[in-house]
Protein backbone atom coordinates (compact mmCIF):
# COMPACT_ATOMS: atom_id res chain seq x y z
CA UNK A 1 0.00 0.00 0.00
CA UNK A 2 1.02 3.65 -1.27
CA UNK A 3 2.31 5.98 1.47
CA UNK A 4 -0.89 8.23 -0.17
CA UNK A 5 -3.29 5.86 0.26
CA UNK A 6 -2.40 4.89 3.63
CA UNK A 7 -2.42 8.25 4.35
CA UNK A 8 -6.21 8.72 3.07
CA UNK A 9 -7.00 5.32 5.15
CA UNK A 10 -5.97 7.42 8.13
CA UNK A 11 -8.14 10.47 7.45
CA UNK A 12 -11.03 8.18 6.44
CA UNK A 13 -10.81 6.27 9.67
CA UNK A 14 -10.77 9.80 11.67
CA UNK A 15 -13.91 11.09 9.61
CA UNK A 16 -15.71 7.98 10.64
CA UNK A 17 -14.53 7.91 14.27
CA UNK A 18 -15.29 11.27 15.02
CA UNK A 19 -18.83 10.96 12.98
CA UNK A 20 -20.11 7.84 15.37
CA UNK A 21 -19.15 10.17 18.12
CA UNK A 22 -21.13 12.67 17.15
CA UNK A 23 -24.04 11.15 16.61
CA UNK A 24 -23.82 9.09 19.83
CA UNK A 25 -23.26 12.95 21.87
CA UNK A 26 -25.83 14.77 19.76
CA UNK A 27 -28.36 14.56 22.20
CA UNK A 28 -26.69 14.81 25.19
CA UNK A 29 -25.58 17.15 27.65
CA UNK A 30 -21.87 17.64 27.82
CA UNK A 31 -20.75 16.18 31.67
CA UNK A 32 -20.02 19.45 33.09
CA UNK A 33 -23.26 20.42 32.60
CA UNK A 34 -25.04 18.05 34.08
CA UNK A 35 -22.78 17.97 37.16
CA UNK A 36 -23.31 21.52 37.34
CA UNK A 37 -27.19 21.06 36.86
CA UNK A 38 -27.54 18.58 39.49
CA UNK A 39 -25.74 20.58 42.02
CA UNK A 40 -27.83 23.62 41.70
CA UNK A 41 -30.72 21.10 41.43
CA UNK A 42 -29.24 19.50 44.95
CA UNK A 43 -28.80 23.23 46.23
CA UNK A 44 -32.29 23.99 46.15
CA UNK A 45 -33.40 20.72 47.79
CA UNK A 46 -31.62 21.24 50.64
CA UNK A 47 -32.83 24.51 51.53
CA UNK A 48 -36.10 23.22 51.31
CA UNK A 49 -35.11 20.41 53.23
CA UNK A 50 -33.45 22.75 55.82
CA UNK A 51 -36.52 25.26 55.81
CA UNK A 52 -39.35 22.33 57.52
CA UNK A 53 -36.78 20.44 58.99
CA UNK A 54 -35.24 23.45 61.22
CA UNK A 55 -31.92 21.66 60.33
CA UNK A 56 -29.64 20.52 57.75
CA UNK A 57 -29.49 16.55 56.68
CA UNK A 58 -27.02 14.67 58.31
CA UNK A 59 -26.06 13.40 54.63
CA UNK A 60 -27.27 13.79 51.15
CA UNK A 61 -28.88 10.45 51.59
CA UNK A 62 -31.64 11.73 54.35
CA UNK A 63 -32.78 13.73 51.83
CA UNK A 64 -34.80 10.48 50.43
CA UNK A 65 -33.78 12.03 46.62
CA UNK A 66 -33.19 9.69 43.72
CA UNK A 67 -29.61 8.44 43.55
CA UNK A 68 -29.20 10.36 40.47
CA UNK A 69 -29.59 13.80 42.43
CA UNK A 70 -26.98 13.47 44.70
CA UNK A 71 -24.56 12.00 42.16
CA UNK A 72 -22.51 13.44 39.54
CA UNK A 73 -22.62 13.04 36.32
CA UNK A 74 -19.88 9.43 36.74
CA UNK A 75 -21.93 8.70 39.41
CA UNK A 76 -19.58 9.72 42.31
CA UNK A 77 -21.69 10.47 45.66
CA UNK A 78 -21.39 14.46 45.78
CA UNK A 79 -19.23 15.36 48.92
CA UNK A 80 -21.43 17.30 51.81
CA UNK A 81 -19.56 19.02 53.82
CA UNK A 82 -20.85 21.74 56.54
CA UNK A 83 -18.93 24.45 57.97
CA UNK A 84 -18.20 24.41 61.98
CA UNK A 85 -20.89 27.40 62.64
CA UNK A 86 -23.36 25.21 60.84
CA UNK A 87 -24.69 28.08 57.93
CA UNK A 88 -22.31 26.96 55.23
CA UNK A 89 -22.74 24.24 53.17
CA UNK A 90 -20.37 23.43 50.77
CA UNK A 91 -21.22 20.41 47.68
CA UNK A 92 -18.53 19.17 45.80
CA UNK A 93 -17.85 17.49 42.50
CA UNK A 94 -14.27 15.78 42.21
CA UNK A 95 -14.85 14.90 38.32
CA UNK A 96 -14.04 11.87 37.08
CA UNK A 97 -10.94 10.76 39.10
CA UNK A 98 -13.15 11.31 42.35
CA UNK A 99 -9.78 13.42 43.66
CA UNK A 100 -9.69 16.95 44.58
CA UNK A 101 -8.16 19.42 41.51
CA UNK A 102 -7.32 18.41 37.93
CA UNK A 103 -8.60 19.79 34.50
CA UNK A 104 -11.01 18.64 31.84
CA UNK A 105 -12.49 15.90 32.82
CA UNK A 106 -11.09 15.51 36.28
CA UNK A 107 -11.95 18.84 36.91
CA UNK A 108 -13.90 20.27 40.13
CA UNK A 109 -17.55 21.43 40.41
CA UNK A 110 -18.30 22.71 43.52
CA UNK A 111 -21.03 25.26 44.91
CA UNK A 112 -20.86 26.94 48.40
CA UNK A 113 -24.20 28.24 50.22
CA UNK A 114 -25.73 29.63 53.15
CA UNK A 115 -28.53 28.67 54.80
CA UNK A 116 -30.90 31.16 55.84
CA UNK A 117 -32.34 31.13 60.02
CA UNK A 118 -29.07 29.15 60.61
CA UNK A 119 -30.40 25.75 61.43
CA UNK A 120 -28.20 23.73 64.07
CA UNK A 121 -25.28 21.66 62.34
CA UNK A 122 -26.37 17.68 62.85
Amino acid sequence: MTQEKKALAVVALCVVIIGAGMLYLRDREPPVVVTRARLSALQTSIEEWAAVQGRLPKNLEELNLPDEAIHDHADKLFDFRVSEDGKTVTLSSYGVDGKPGGSMFRADNEVTFTIEGSPAKN
